[in-house]
């Protein structure tokens, strides 16, 4: 009888104490202007278990001592926290924007070279310190490209240039283009990085234009290409 008696009072604590480890999380989800974000998508990675916020951007979301939980949303930086019972039971989770992005769909290239044509990709890392571009040569002959680059933002209907980074004009750099010729065959497509930072470190949203001068063959004329694209 007795063992009896102890076998379930060891039953019962274990049962107590696997209960203990399970809680209630409750929360709200906002960008970092504070307004509530409705649909947001809350996951415990532990179990699968998948929830999203109401309008009012809050939730509620039984837990265990541990799990991950992972909040995201489209267009928004995705966040990971660890459910601890000391810490906290109500988040306030505050989510920022991804940096800006290029719309491939937004873009149009033109030359002064029919067969020449630009390509803008995504921005590489945040912030912006590049823009990875593909260099389109539909054309016979041998197309030779410099690392430098013009870029302006329209604004009002017209295009401006946009100025140079500061540190770059006050002496820090020696020069802001380095004298590298990039040579692409004829009919071929070509990765080509351009380094931003000599303009901005943070794009803004907005409509911009890159010119970069070329050579065709043996040609000393100097021809233009262009490529528009917007950033959202």
């Amino acid at each position: 009888m007795r063992r009896n008696l102890l076998l379930l009072a060891i039953i019962f604590l274990i049962t107590a104490c696997g209960r203990d480890k399970n809680f209630e999380i409750t929360g709200i989800v906002c960008d970092e202007n504070g307004r509530p974000i409705s649909q947001a998508l809350i996951k415990d990675s532990r179990t699968g278990t998948i929830i999203l916020s109401d309008k009012d951007g809050k939730f509620y979301m039984d837990v265990e001592e541990g799990d991950s939980v992972n909040i995201s949303f489209v267009g928004l930086i995705a966040k990971t926290i660890v459910a601890n019972r000391n810490d906290s039971v109500h988040w306030k989770v505050c989510m920022k924007e991804y940096g800006p992005i290029i719309e491939p769909a937004l873009q149009r290239s033109y030359s002064s070279y029919p067969g020449v044509y630009l390509t803008a990709q995504e921005f590489t890392n945040h912030p912006v310190d590049s823009i990875v571009l593909y260099v389109r040569n539909n054309t016979d002959d041998t197309v030779m490209f410099g690392e430098a680059y013009e870029l302006e933002l329209k604004r009002e209907g017209k295009w401006q240039p946009m100025p140079y980074n500061r540190k770059y004009e006050d002496g820090e750099c020696v020069q802001i283009f380095s004298m590298v010729g990039y040579r692409y065959s004829p009919h071929s497509e070509n990765k080509n990085i351009n380094d931003t930072r000599q303009y901005s470190e943070k794009f803004k949203k907005g409509t911009y234009r890159m010119m970069k001068t070329f050579f065709v063959g043996d040609s000393r004329r100097n021809d233009t290409v262009y490529v528009e694209f917007e950033i959202l």
